[in-house]
């Protein structure tokens, strides 16, 4: 379906989504929440919408390897983000979901209520976290990707 798609599509892009979106020069777009949102403040002609049948869940998180050679700055760099003025910083910054209650708490209740950053639960509910599926697997969805783009 993909391929029989392809002529409708004008590219695959991933962050350049919302400058296309910003433009005009795309009518429609897969994006992230933190990227429409900043599309829209934007460019007050867009919207942000989950498919009624759902999407993926996706987050970014900090890890430490266990073989980290500075350990105790990777965490006090966590640290550092986890307080309540830098989290509010950050979340000015990117327009993500914060999962810092203290944070969440200094929103306004205009943000809190904000659906393209807050999801409710009934759009959450059909959401999924993606799993990885294995090498074989990832090689396969590669190979299928590049097919797609080179056709």
């Amino acid at each position: 379906m993909l391929f029989d798609q392809k002529d409708l599509v004008m590219a695959y892009l991933v962050d350049e989504s919302r400058d296309a979106m910003i433009s005009g020069d795309a009518a429609m777009a897969v994006i992230y929440s933190g990227d429409a949102t900043a599309a829209m403040d934007a460019n007050e002609d867009l919207d942000y919408c989950v498919p009624q049948e759902g999407s993926n869940i996706w987050f970014d998180c900090w890890m430490i390897p266990k073989t980290a050679k500075h350990k105790e700055a990777a965490e006090k760099f966590i640290d550092f983000m986890n307080r309540v003025d830098v989290g509010l910083m950050n979340f000015d910054y990117i327009y993500y979901a914060t999962p810092n209650q203290a944070v969440y708490e200094e929103l306004d209740e205009e943000t809190k209520e904000d659906y393209t950053i807050f999801p409710n639960e009934d759009t959450l509910e059909k959401c999924e976290v993606y799993k990885y599926l294995g090498e074989e697997d990832e090689r396969y969805y590669s190979q299928l990707w590049k097919e797609l783009k080179s056709y």
